[in-house]
């Protein structure tokens, strides 16, 4: 079973920057939420890591919840086992430099 230290699941909500494509969200979709994990060593590292990995791909982070440390695979499948499947893809987890993505549960249309 693979073990890690310093892992968190959080729960994020982020929006496509108007005017600004991606592979993310379609264009009719502005925001959208699910489980992405971070190694970092505490909460505010995780958020900084967030924010700045979804700026990357042009969007934006709105809010994170649930935050949880996990210290092994199974930890995570309890959250989302899509998230646990790219967790397993990794084989060196860059601290703070690399955000996962799990399956985007939720999201909403442009409002008109």
């Amino acid at each position: 079973m693979k073990k890690f230290k310093n892992v968190w699941v959080v729960r994020v909500t982020f929006e496509r920057m108007l005017g600004v494509s991606n592979d993310i969200l379609s264009s009719e979709m502005h925001r959208a939420s699910g489980y992405m994990a971070v190694s970092a060593e505490t909460e505010w590292d995780v958020r900084t890591t967030l924010e700045s990995e979804l700026k990357d791909i042009n969007l934006r982070l709105i809010e994170t919840d649930n935050f949880c440390a996990v210290h092994s695979i199974d930890e995570v499948v309890g959250f989302d086992k899509h998230l646990a499947h790219n967790i397993n893809k990794i084989e060196q987890w860059k601290k703070g430099n690399e955000a996962v993505w799990g399956m985007i549960h939720e999201s909403y249309g442009i409002a008109c």
